[in-house]
């Protein structure tokens, strides 16, 4: 807990640090809401926010000085986790009004102003094993005080997980879904460990068994948190004594699939083994494998459009594997963001989602040239339309899709996704001028959102008959348009690719289950 204790008070990144003026946001999420919480943590952003770096030693008597630095809220003054001269984490005093209110940041190096809002109710945040708000949760498991992955029981009796959040409304029970599924929460209130910092505890159903690597979502208040992620193991086994093989990472974890036309091959990511394998779809057998360094974490995979190279995202190294399918080697890495998360091709450029950095990075896959471009909070698919030179990015925690210009490398146009929208994967059908939006978290009926990309407006459909789990993917764009329809494939959350549903062209319309 100590560890985690650094993660949730002290902040490890810094998000836009080049932003002239000063940011106020909840310091789990970075999100800026239009409000927050009195009792929440909170991170205020900016340049030559203080001239030194220091951080608070005794939790339970927090400063309300620290390096020379000052934070007030009206007249109240703000205790201190940690300043640094681009960030500061500090508390909300939870007896502080609510309404409009000025922020001051008294330093050496100057003072700063923020005018904000206090509301009984904000965006939760939830923290993140990186101090991003993006990817691995900062999530334990209840009975062990491990990190994950998890398996549905540990000792033989059902898994309970902690989750840790800032600003959580406590007026009602919060919700909490995991892979989309709703789950139990068995308690909610103030963690033990540091003001500011709350915990709810929830139990994971038998049925979550397998789910792979999934989203969480708290909802408190009418509003979503922002979307982290952990991964659910198969059952080890059943027998008289609890099983031994509970809560323990594996091998061969499969991340991602993609198909190279040239050769008939698919390329299969394994996030654990850190390969990538090359199955003859044919002779349906693995003939390459190709290993990538230790710790990469691949995640996603792009083939460009010969089949001829493959670009896959080291989620763990902040760099792009770019591979030659023709003499099955990897020819160069290149540097992107931190956390890439999904990959598209456009010609010779690779688009890479940077989550942690709010950033996308355009690759070269000839000269391995790398040039970035800010997009929204927590991006976590990109999508490709060669045609039309565009690019479209879901930004997860905005609910928003970024439209990048492929030829100035710019953010030309953002498309607001309906209110408390946590986006995931996209394709763009280029032939119906749709996109097509997975949204794992927001239930067990396969969300998924229709684009029309002509004038923005969107439409649902729920794709998971059964209610089993979230849509996490899709098929590859050009096998969705090929065929003059969307093909939309759920994962659910017990195997990787499980129920796929091609829709004719006379049922694109928006359907809604019972």
């Amino acid at each position: 807990m100590k560890k985690l204790a650094v993660t949730f008070v002290f902040g490890w990144q810094l998000l836009h640090a080049d932003t002239p003026n000063i940011r106020v946001v909840n310091a789990a999420s970075f999100l800026e809401d239009t409000s927050l919480t009195p009792g929440a943590i909170i991170s205020i952003l900016g340049p030559n926010l203080a001239n030194t770096t220091a951080l608070a030693t005794d939790l339970a008597n927090v400063p309300h000085t620290l390096g020379g630095v000052t934070v007030t809220i009206g007249s109240t003054t703000l205790p201190l986790f940690y300043v640094s001269k681009t960030q500061i984490n500090a508390r909300i005093d939870p007896s502080i009004s609510l309404g409009a209110a000025l922020l001051t940041v008294n330093s050496p190096t100057g003072t700063f102003t923020k005018n904000i809002v206090l509301s009984a109710t904000s965006t939760p945040g939830v923290f993140s094993v990186f101090g991003t708000g993006t990817r691995d949760g900062a999530i334990q498991n209840a009975v062990t005080f491990a990190l994950g992955p998890y398996t549905v029981t540990t000792n033989g009796t059902p898994t309970y997980l902690a989750i840790y959040t800032t600003g959580l409304d406590f007026s009602s029970a919060p919700t909490v879904t995991i892979g989309g599924v709703s789950v139990d929460v068995k308690f909610y209130g103030d963690s033990p460990c540091c003001p500011g910092l709350q915990q709810i505890n929830v139990q994971l159903p038998a049925g979550l068994a397998g789910a792979g690597r999934v989203e969480v979502a708290v909802t408190a208040g009418g509003k979503t948190s922002n979307i982290v992620e952990i991964v659910i193991l198969p059952n080890p086994g059943q027998g008289a004594f609890p099983p031994s093989g509970e809560n323990k990472s594996r091998s061969r974890e499969i991340s991602s699939i993609a198909y190279s036309n040239y050769a008939n091959q698919a390329l299969v990511a394994d996030e654990n083994d850190d390969v990538l394998r090359i199955v003859d779809v044919v002779k349906r057998a693995v003939i390459h494998t190709l290993t990538l360094p230790e710790g990469a974490q691949p995640v996603a995979i792009a083939v460009n459009e010969p089949g001829l190279i493959a670009v896959v995202a080291e989620r763990n190294r902040g760099k792009v594997a770019i591979v030659d399918l023709l003499n099955y080697n990897i020819s160069a890495e290149a540097t992107v963001g931190s956390g890439p998360s999904d990959v598209a091709i456009s010609g010779t450029t690779a688009l890479v989602v940077n989550q942690d950095s709010d950033s996308v990075s355009a690759v070269d896959i000839k000269t391995y040239q790398v040039k970035t471009v800010t997009v929204g909070r927590g991006p976590r698919g990109v999508a490709a339309d060669t045609a039309a030179n565009k690019a479209y990015v879901t930004n997860q925690d905005d609910g928003t899709v970024s439209v990048i210009d492929l030829t100035s490398l710019q953010v030309t146009d953002t498309i607001n996704l309906p209110a408390n929208s946590r986006p995931a994967l996209i394709r763009v059908l280029p032939a119906l001028a749709i996109a097509v939006i997975t949204e794992p978290s927001a239930g067990s009926s396969g969300k998924v959102i229709n684009i029309n990309l002509s004038n923005k407006s969107a439409s649902t459909i729920l794709v998971n008959v059964d209610r089993s789990g979230g849509a996490n993917a899709l098929g590859q764009a050009r096998e969705l348009y090929r065929r003059s329809a969307p093909l939309i494939c759920t994962v659910a959350f017990s195997v990787l690719l499980t129920k796929c549903r091609t829709l004719s062209p006379s049922s694109v319309a928006p359907q809604r289950m019972a």
